[in-house]
């Protein structure tokens, strides 16, 4: 795990953003609460943005909603921890000792507590963080002797989590990420929830 929190600024000045348009950004936040979303043409993914949560961030699904997965423990063992299926006593003594699972329980139904533990690392939040993370879109931008932030990265933040994310400073930070996307042709709606 790497303790670390990144913050990037989105488009300033030097990224070509017209300084009306980050001024049109603010007024209208400031006056109607909400962010100005320029809704691209075409749309492949979708960013939810839930506004009550810190402006935390999901991929194609509301940041928080984190469905169980399908199947057997077995599968996903397998599929998410990199686990082989076992196929001879000592496999199957591997998991007892290194799980305390069963032959029975790999069977059964995925447990609360592991697949919840994973979900910081795979679900919707992760996937936005993976998603955004390389279009490092953007330095300072300031009007008026202000700074507009943008995103907030976090990979482990804090000793003993394993969250990984994203985040929107403010509001007129949502502005600027969706014309930010828009100018890249990245094809991606956001959405407030």
């Amino acid at each position: 795990m790497t303790l670390c929190t990144r913050r990037f600024f989105l488009i300033g000045s030097s990224a070509g953003l017209a300084s009306a348009t980050l001024t049109r950004f603010i007024s209208f936040y400031e006056n109607n609460g909400e962010p100005i979303i320029e809704t691209p043409q075409v749309t492949e993914n979708t960013l939810y943005i839930c506004a009550d949560q810190e402006f935390q961030i999901g991929l194609n699904r509301h940041p928080l909603k984190i469905d169980p997965p399908n199947g057997s423990l077995i599968d996903y063992l397998v599929k998410n921890r990199g686990e082989k299926y076992p196929n001879n006593p000592e496999d199957f003594e591997y998991y007892d000792m290194e799980y305390g699972y069963s032959h029975t329980d790999l069977g059964g139904s995925v447990p609360y507590d592991l697949w919840i533990d994973d979900a910081a690392r795979t679900g919707p939040s992760a996937d936005a963080y993976t998603f955004l993370q390389p279009l490092n879109i953007g330095v300072d931008t300031h009007t008026d002797g202000k700074t507009y932030n943008g995103l907030e990265f976090y990979d482990g933040p804090v000793m003993g989590s394993d969250y990984l994310g994203v985040h929107a400073v403010d509001g007129p930070s949502i502005s600027l990420l969706q014309h930010r996307l828009n100018l890249l042709g990245a094809n991606v709606l956001i959405k407030l929830v």
